[in-house]
């Protein structure tokens, strides 16, 4: 097993984050709902969540914690041996970095109250340079499967997923789907050039796509 790491966020990462935020925020009444960060990394969307009124509880391989919120471990790849249920269950670009997927929203259905709501994201390999990408090297945009290893170890992005897979296996863990919107625009067009940045958050224009489940 690798080193033990955390996720600190970048500029894209900031992006993904407020799109999820205001989504959030904007669909749901969340005044003292319990909320669970999976994967919390660095804690700003915790941290958030927490100033908006949430009641939130944050899970990461790395312990950490600011004046607000203090992060309790969790090995996303083995059984998540959390008691509570949750409202609402939230986890940004994390199920990519997980060895199963499909064990992952397993565990997802379980910390998750019955009618309460559960946010995955992933980086999405539709995304229209994933695919270019793919034709001329073989791997999607993000899933370099050398440098990705080297770089990040046992925590780097190891399985390629996009919304048709994701909404599959929340289904085979007995969700429901009930909503999908993307976050992190950018339109590329070639190799070694800045993308363009003002652009709609679409299918194929955005890196990240969430999916959003119910449970019955």
């Amino acid at each position: 097993m690798g080193k033990e790491v955390y996720f600190k966020a970048g500029k894209n990462s900031l992006r993904v984050r407020k799109r999820l935020l205001n989504y959030f925020f904007n669909n749901y009444n969340v005044t003292f709902k319990t909320v669970a960060d999976i994967g919390a990394g660095d804690l700003q969307t915790a941290t958030l969540l927490h100033h908006g009124g949430c009641k939130v509880t944050a899970y990461d391989i790395a312990k950490q914690q600011n004046k607000f919120i203090k992060s309790k471990y969790i090995d996303l790849n083995k059984n998540w041996n959390i008691r509570k249920r949750f409202d609402y269950v939230i986890s940004t670009a994390v199920i990519e970095h997980c060895e199963n997927p499909y064990f992952f929203m397993r565990q997802a259905y379980k910390i998750t109250k019955n009618r309460g709501i559960c946010i995955i994201s992933t980086h999405d390999i539709d995304y229209h340079w994933s695919k270019i990408l793919f034709m001329f090297q073989n791997y999607f945009y993000g899933f370099h499967p050398v440098i990705d290893n080297l770089k990040h170890g046992y925590h780097g992005h190891i399985n390629p997923m996009n919304e048709g897979l994701l909404k599959v296996a929340g289904q085979k863990a007995g969700f429901k789907v009930i909503d999908v919107f993307f976050a992190n625009p950018n339109l590329k067009l070639l190799p070694f050039i800045k993308p363009f940045d003002n652009v709609p958050n679409w299918k194929y224009l955005s890196q990240d796509v969430f999916v959003v489940f119910k449970k019955q």
